[in-house]
């Protein structure tokens, strides 16, 4: 916390000395919280998936990441701090794109800051996480939640959806020139037809929507198969580099499947 927070931080656990207990703990969250989401929406914290990317993640600093958690736990550590006993719940996902990296940790319901939080943080659901990554393991990265909860902050009367830094998914229906896939049923997809489609062909489809006239020959030492700087989202320009499966096994690519040697690990 820099001086400027820690002044206005002590200013207000002097206010708060006049206030009882329960009035103490909710002011100190509310001060802790509005600085934590300062420095998101500084981006001056990056996701665990562009630091795992980078080989910079490690023991000590602070993360975000915004995915689908499972929790467990959450009703019995409830109801044992309401009896006075210490009790943590858990929560645990995977990243599929890195070999199936487990992510985990516990927290503890002492801080819960609404009514509905047990109901929220229970089973299976998307949530945006701030938290300090206590220990790097091979196959497990163990985190202590300081934040978890929506994306979403209250500015006045109005509730906004905050942006983390260089948000690392980007949905097809989110380029403006492929915004028609958003109407689509993807029930009604059939992979199978794309089976005699020969990649040349494919390269010349996108490049078509995309007006994009540089179509590259296919040779081994390429980084993409179709670079452009004609996508849009939302309106605003921006490039892409497109991957595309060759003839080869016809099945469904992962990411763990390309371009492994890169940044990818099996340990």
């Amino acid at each position: 916390m820099d001086s400027a927070h820690t002044r206005k931080f002590e200013d207000q656990v002097t206010r708060a000395k006049y206030l009882d207990n329960n009035s103490q703990i909710l002011l100190k969250q509310k001060e802790l919280t509005e600085y934590a989401l300062e420095l998101i929406l500084r981006q001056r914290i990056a996701p665990i998936e562009e630091l795992l990317l980078t080989k910079q993640i490690k023991q000590g600093i602070l993360v975000t990441f915004h995915r689908p958690v499972y929790f467990k736990g959450v009703s019995t550590a409830l109801e044992k701090e309401r009896k006075g006993q210490k009790f943590y719940a858990e929560f645990h996902t995977k990243l599929s794109e890195f070999n199936d990296l487990v992510i985990k940790g516990k927290f503890s319901p002492e801080h819960f800051t609404c009514s509905s939080s047990a109901d929220r943080l229970s089973r299976k659901a998307t949530r945006f996480m701030l938290a300090f990554v206590e220990q790097v393991q091979t196959k497990i990265i163990l985190l202590k939640p300081i934040i978890i909860g929506d994306r979403i902050y209250r500015n006045g009367s109005k509730d906004i959806l905050f942006r983390t830094k260089n948000e690392q998914r980007i949905y097809p229906e989110d380029i403006d020139e492929f915004a028609k896939l958003a109407s689509t049923d993807a029930q009604e997809w059939d992979i199978e037809q794309l089976k005699d489609i020969s990649e040349k062909d494919i390269k010349k489809m996108f490049a078509k929507i995309l007006n994009e006239g540089n179509i590259p020959k296919d040779w081994g030492g390429e980084t993409s198969d179709l670079f452009t700087n004609h996508i849009h989202i939302k309106g605003v320009r921006a490039s892409a580099a497109f991957l595309l499966k060759g003839p080869a096994k016809f099945h469904k690519l992962t990411l763990r499947k390309c371009m492994k040697s890169r940044f990818l690990s099996d340990n």
